[in-house]
């Protein structure tokens, strides 16, 4: 049913996204993918048995979260007295 959108569309979608990449985002999606790639449970994405390359992910997914998160906000959740774990620690 056409509802008068142009070339004969039916429905828009609309992203609420950039219609663009920075570098520092580019970066930062290399950054992951060489993560999980360098996992040594990483196996070209082909998973049976339920390995898979978590160490890889859990890095990935640290990295993504920071690119969210504002310079007050990063350093209320990092700062020195944080007794919390550590990115070392996380990892095994």
């Amino acid at each position: 049913m056409d509802r008068g959108y142009p070339d004969g569309y039916s429905r828009r979608w609309r992203s609420p996204c950039s219609t663009r990449h920075s570098a520092q985002n580019i970066a930062f999606h290399e950054l992951g993918r060489q993560a999980v790639m360098a996992d040594p449970d990483w196996r070209g994405g082909r998973y049976r048995g339920g390995t898979h390359p978590h160490r890889g992910l859990g890095v990935a997914r640290m990295a993504g979260h920071i690119t969210y998160l504002s310079d007050a906000a990063l350093h209320r959740k990092f700062r020195a007295a944080d007794a919390g774990p550590r990115f070392a620690d996380v990892l095994v």
